[in-house]
């Protein structure tokens, strides 16, 4: 029972960043429209399996700030997968990882052990190979753009905030609200998105919600099991075994897919930096 829940975990997290490479395909130039479609269905996904909702007032600066977090880190996903590599987009999302982890240092009064350092060493090594090159380097026969690093260091800087706010809300409730704040944070993500899209995008909405509901259905709904899922896996695997496990399977899983569905050609070099980016948040993530 226990591998089914984490094959579930790790099959939705790699499907939802392929979920959302198709949709840069069908809903080009529409990427508010494509997060407000993506954070509505996960919202909806939360409403339907949540055992109840429970508002607090003091919910509310949490649930502000993850949903800032949580939008620019969806909108910056889309934008990166859709001008670079899917395999170094999700690469980029484990990396985030990291910041939780100078969170814990410096406000939870966690201390590092030597198997964590070395795991932030692999990781700055494997971010080396990865993403510097001398000449010009190439992701999917393209080399990495100025444009792709800045959507990826934003969706990096985001999604590791959203942990952050996440890990500050369990502290401050004690575990509780976990389904409240996430449907109170996403009713503000919808709201957000929608209203960015009516703003830049109003004359492709409609076009964009034809094209891609379907697609956008199925990335919620990978979101919403990745998130529910996890909370079961927690339940009955220790943190220290699940994250990594997470990480690394949804990052093998993704490699395979990003070579045999997008034809994406990873250099020798990059293979061996997204080879030390897994062992680096295996190392990280073991206490």
């Amino acid at each position: 029972m226990n591998i089914f829940l984490m094959l579930i975990c790790i099959v939705s997290q790699s499907l939802q960043s392929v979920f959302k490479k198709k949709l840069n395909v069908r809903c080009a130039d529409c990427n508010f429209t494509v997060g407000t479609m993506i954070s509505a269905f996960t919202l909806l996904y939360f409403i339907v399996f949540s055992r109840g909702v429970f508002f607090d007032m003091q919910l509310l600066p949490y649930s502000i700030c993850f949903a800032i977090c949580y939008a620019v880190a969806t909108v910056t996903c889309v934008l990166a997968l859709a001008c670079g590599s899917l395999a170094l987009t999700d690469l980029m999302l484990v990396y985030s990882h990291v910041i939780p982890l100078v969170y814990n240092l410096y406000f939870c009064n966690e201390s590092l052990n030597m198997i964590q350092v070395v795991g932030i060493v692999l990781l700055g090594v494997s971010f080396i190979f990865t993403y510097y090159r001398r000449e010009k380097a190439e992701t999917g026969g393209q080399r990495i753009s100025l444009k792709w690093f800045l959507y990826a260091i934003l969706l990096f800087v985001s999604n590791g905030m959203c942990s952050v706010v996440m890990r500050m809300q369990q502290r401050s409730f004690g575990g509780a609200y976990d389904s409240s704040f996430m449907i109170l944070s996403l009713i503000m993500v919808v709201v957000l998105l929608l209203t960015s899209s009516l703003i830049w995008e109003r004359k492709s909405v409609l076009k964009a919600f034809k094209r891609g509901w379907f697609l956008s259905g199925l990335c919620g709904v990978c979101n919403g099991s990745l998130n529910y899922f996890s909370l079961m896996c927690l339940l009955v695997i220790p943190g220290s075994v699940f994250y990594p496990l997470l990480s690394a399977g949804s990052l093998v899983l993704t490699y395979i897919l990003s070579i045999t569905m997008f034809k994406e050609k990873i250099s020798r070099n990059q293979a061996v930096g997204f080879a030390l980016g897994i062992l680096s948040i295996v190392f990280i993530n073991i206490k």
